[in-house]
């Protein structure tokens, strides 16, 4: 019998790290049913994350896949499906996608990817990047995504799903809107070992994280410290730890500029939904008959008005005494400052 793996490729912010969780903490009830969450395969420098992230690591490098995954693989019980799962998979080029199928021959393999909203998307994954470093406001990240939405991976799904159907075949694509699946399903895990593992069940008493969303005001200030802290640059995720650290001690301070920062929170929607739904119109002519919840009417999502997303104008900078609040702030958290040329006025970089 030939051994089934699913690859579940993301994309990020569709409940991937949840799913990961509870699909991790579930092992031993999960084999029992005959499928396979291994611990092996997860990246040596996050061992705390549930998700397979050593395994795009390694087709990222060109690398053969570990050889203690594969024979774990090989021993396990016949007829037992094995789940791969990380959202770092999405990141992988095609080259780097057929060499991991090369990897992959004589297995049955599926590749499951969650499509979500744009509106709901675009914002979610804005505010990932500013906790991770990034100074980019939502206007400039948002026009950066939309000037050319073919060529955006989060707009265009195709990017990504092109190159695993060219490297797997286009019969071991499963695509699934990721909305339907919460409206029918609640979220994404029930969906997932209903849809994609046949049924399974979890233990009752799991429960997975929940990676919330911050307020508008709250991103706005953590972006405005990444920003006199990498500059233009993109950062890395010090500044959040150091602010949720110093959270405490330094709450009067960053009340204060976050009651500066209200009155200029301001909603956007993404751009014309007939753009987007055009680019929905040309992935689903290739890929309509991989989707596996699709609308009454046949498409991913509803086709209704874009909800807005909340951010800060950078209007503050100059009509508030903002920015001096912020400079305060990043001195009593004792962040290093990037050169002076970057800081002046921290808006999107």
């Amino acid at each position: 019998m030939t051994r089934r793996i699913i690859l579940h490729i993301g994309p990020p912010k569709t409940g991937t790290s949840s799913l990961q969780e509870m699909l991790f903490a579930a092992q031993e009830a999960l084999m029992e049913q005959g499928v396979a969450y291994p611990t092996l395969g997860r990246h040596s420098r996050m061992p705390r994350a549930a998700g397979h992230h050593g395994i795009p690591a390694v087709a990222q490098a060109n690398a053969a896949l570990p050889a203690p995954l594969m024979e774990w693989i090989e021993d396990l019980p016949a007829g037992h499906t094995v789940v791969l799962s990380s959202e770092d998979f999405t990141s992988l080029d095609p080259a780097k996608v057929s060499h991991l199928a090369a990897q992959l021959t004589g297995f049955e393999v599926e590749v499951v990817y969650y499509a979500r909203r744009w509106d709901r998307l675009l914002p979610s994954v804005w505010q990932e990047l500013v906790k991770h470093g990034s100074g980019r406001s939502y206007p400039v990240y948002l026009h950066q995504q939309t000037a050319s939405p073919r060529a955006s991976a989060y707009l265009n799904y195709a990017r990504i799903l092109d190159r695993w159907s060219e490297a797997f075949g286009m019969k071991a694509i499963r695509l699934f809107s990721y909305d339907n699946a919460v409206a029918e399903s609640g979220d994404v895990v029930s969906h997932f070992c209903e849809a994609v593992l046949g049924g399974v069940s979890l233990p009752s008493q799991l429960s997975a994280s929940c990676n919330r969303s911050m307020a508008p005001v709250k991103t706005e200030v953590l972006r405005l410290l990444n920003v006199l802290t990498f500059g233009r640059e993109h950062g890395n995720a010090s500044v959040r730890q150091k602010l949720w650290q110093s959270a405490d001690n330094l709450q009067a301070e960053i009340e204060a500029l976050e009651r500066t920062l209200v009155p200029f929170v301001r909603g956007c929607p993404p751009c014309a939904p007939l753009v987007l739904h055009q680019i929905e119109n040309e992935m689903l002519a290739r890929y309509r008959g991989c989707l596996g919840n699709p609308t009454p009417e046949g498409l991913l999502f509803k086709r209704e008005n874009f909800r807005e997303a909340h951010f800060v104008d950078d209007a503050h900078v100059l009509l508030s005494d903002s920015l001096e609040q912020v400079r305060e702030l990043h001195k009593a958290l004792e962040l290093p400052l990037a050169s002076e040329a970057t800081v002046k006025t921290p808006k999107g970089a």
